[in-house]
């Protein structure tokens, strides 16, 4: 199965082969952080948008709800969609996400190089 291959060098410390089914299998049984999960998640935009350093979000859809979708529009990051993607960008679209990272890193020797002016 290619798509196991796949899987298999890309998270292979996540995964090992069920000798019995001959299927990869979760290493960690995710279900059971289930109670957990709202911990993770609750306040993260209050965390977020108190972040004072100038902030690149990475995604694979533009889609903010609506207090990050005001921040944005206020300047407080930068959202770049790297469509076609899932959660390792790097390699996923490894071309794309090194060309947004330059673009960023240029923007941020800009904006310090505005500041150590003025």
């Amino acid at each position: 199965n290619p798509q196991c291959k796949i899987a298999k060098a890309a998270i292979s410390g996540q995964l090992h082969l069920d000798i019995h089914t001959n299927k990869l299998t979760w290493n960690v049984d995710l279900l059971k952080t289930q109670p957990y999960w709202p911990s993770w998640f609750e306040g993260m935009d209050d965390r977020f948008l108190q972040c004072t350093n100038p902030l690149l979000i990475l995604s694979d859809r533009e889609w903010l709800d609506e207090r990050l979708l005001v921040a944005s529009m206020q300047g407080k990051f930068q959202l770049s969609v790297i469509p076609d993607s899932g959660h390792n960008l790097q390699e996923d679209q490894p071309d794309l996400l090194a060309e947004i990272l330059i673009k960023h890193i240029d923007r941020l020797h800009k904006l310090r190089m505005l500041t150590c002016h003025t």
